[in-house]
């Protein structure tokens, strides 16, 4: 109706109520990906080849994001499956790396599961609880006979390197303009070189801020998940970062930040 509406008032409302609802997406994206790193970091052993996590909570609409966000961070083929209310049955997503056939590795391991559909970098599944200990094992497996060690580095797409002076609430704008993001349309990375981590600190139950200054110009910067992953030197020494632009709201207010894809000293 918002696009249909002539009248500006009932535009408005329909506006708000998909603001609320947006943002109460975010945040159960948000908890998922605290819950699932948590989860990764208690099971993952360094052999393995690919990750499978299952919980009873997670949402089947937003786990195949998340597990985009864990495939950026452990660099491994990730599927996360959220169990029904009844928990007899669960809802997978998956997502893989440059090199790993997701849907093939699903064809080798498809007798421990009800269905399952897809392609190379994104499939999907559904699976009996009982059978969950079997996939996963068998998944590992496969994912550990195709890939080695050198598979496993994490590889961060940028799109744009820029200054931080070039970066505006008009660019994220624009940026919308490429919407809706997924797999076959992934969301832009910008990156930016020799930048400061300025006023770094640990917030939440994992997360860090600071704010990136390079010179040009100053940007928030938010990295969820991220302060056990960055030594303290880094953070006094001039970075390289790849983000994402996007909009931090909260409490009525809307400010401009970068949310960390990753970053590292600058070569």
């Amino acid at each position: 109706r918002l696009l249909l509406t002539d009248d500006p008032d009932e535009a408005a409302r329909v506006a708000r109520e998909l603001e609320t609802l947006n943002a109460r997406r975010q945040a159960l994206d948000q908890r998922i990906l605290d819950e699932a790193i948590d989860l990764a970091g208690r099971t993952l052993r360094a052999e393995d080849r690919a990750l499978v996590l299952a919980a009873d909570d997670w949402h089947p609409g937003v786990i195949g994001i998340v597990a985009s966000r864990l495939v950026e961070r452990f660099g491994r083929p990730t599927f996360l499956i959220g169990w029904d209310a009844d928990g007899e049955l669960g809802r997978g997503s998956g997502r893989s790396i440059v090199g790993f056939d997701l849907h093939d590795a699903l064809h080798r391991v498809g007798h421990t599961l009800e269905k399952y559909g897809g392609h190379t970098m994104a499939a999907g599944l559904t699976i009996r609880r009982d059978r969950f200990e079997e996939f996963r094992v068998a998944f590992l497996g496969v994912a550990g006979e195709l890939l080695g060690p050198d598979d496993l580095v994490p590889h961060q797409r940028v799109d744009l390197e820029l200054p931080l002076g070039l970066v505006s609430e008009e660019l994220e704008r624009l940026m919308r303009h490429l919407e809706p993001c997924g797999p076959g349309n992934p969301a832009p990375v910008f990156g930016v070189r020799g930048a400061r981590a300025v006023g770094s600190r640990r917030v939440g139950a994992n997360h860090l801020r600071f704010t990136l200054d390079d010179g040009s110009g100053i940007l928030p910067a938010i990295g969820f998940q991220w302060a056990d992953q960055v030594p303290e030197d880094w953070l006094r020494q001039p970075l390289d970062v790849a983000f994402r632009l996007e909009l931090d709201e909260w409490q009525g207010r809307s400010t401009l930040q970068a949310r960390v894809a990753t970053l590292g000293p600058s070569s």
